[in-house]
């Protein structure tokens, strides 16, 4: 069904019944419905097509994707433009059992869980993933920091052996030079006999 079939259709339903109620596409390619009565309002009901809610006529929801959905902004500034009856008798509360019921029945779409126990099984999946993930990460430090350490106890340098090191060649530097002086004296003694 087209943009165009929908006025049509709808202005050949209800012009017959109702002639001050017209449909058109507006502006910006929209559905607009019109009536010259203001008492005169007109609504939708058991649209069997789904043409209506691809069109976003009446929907719950609003937005394009899973990142920009949320509830229709006619809903959250009205929240009596919920279907919750199928007629307008008191008490009738069709619509929102059926609603409830559904999130419990099981769906062969979602290899027979329902929605909510699919979302369950999705958010625990999700946390034993996450909690994987963590202690992965945890791991990939312990591992790192301990080749750390390796690597630095191979190549790196210990002050305090180097002090020890500096300490012991600076005792022989000395301990070279008195035998040194030591060989002088005695050779001048010698030269002077």
């Amino acid at each position: 069904m087209t943009l165009a079939s929908l006025v049509a259709d709808i202005n050949a339903q209800v012009s017959a019944p109702f002639p001050d109620i017209t449909a058109s596409v507006g502006a910006g390619n929209r559905l607009q419905i019109t009536s010259d009565v203001p008492e005169l309002e007109f609504s939708f009901s058991n649209d069997t097509s789904g043409t209506l809610a691809a069109l976003g006529v009446n929907t719950f929801f609003a937005g394009e994707d899973a990142a920009t959905m949320r509830v229709n902004a006619l809903i959250e500034e009205n929240p009596a433009l919920i279907a919750a009856a199928e007629t307008d008798l008191p008490g009738d509360n069709v619509n929102v059992t059926r609603l409830l019921e559904f999130q419990q029945q099981p769906r062969e779409d979602l290899d027979g869980e329902s929605v909510e126990g699919y979302y369950q099984s999705i958010v625990s999946t999700l946390g034993i993933q996450a909690a994987a993930a963590r202690d992965r990460h945890l791991s990939a430090e312990a591992i790192q920091a301990a080749l750390r350490s390796q690597r630095e106890a191979v190549s790196g340098v210990s002050l305090d052996e180097e002090a020890v090191k500096l300490i012991r060649y600076q005792s022989g530097y000395t301990a070279a030079a008195r035998f040194i002086t030591t060989v002088q004296e005695m050779i001048e003694v010698l030269l002077n006999m």
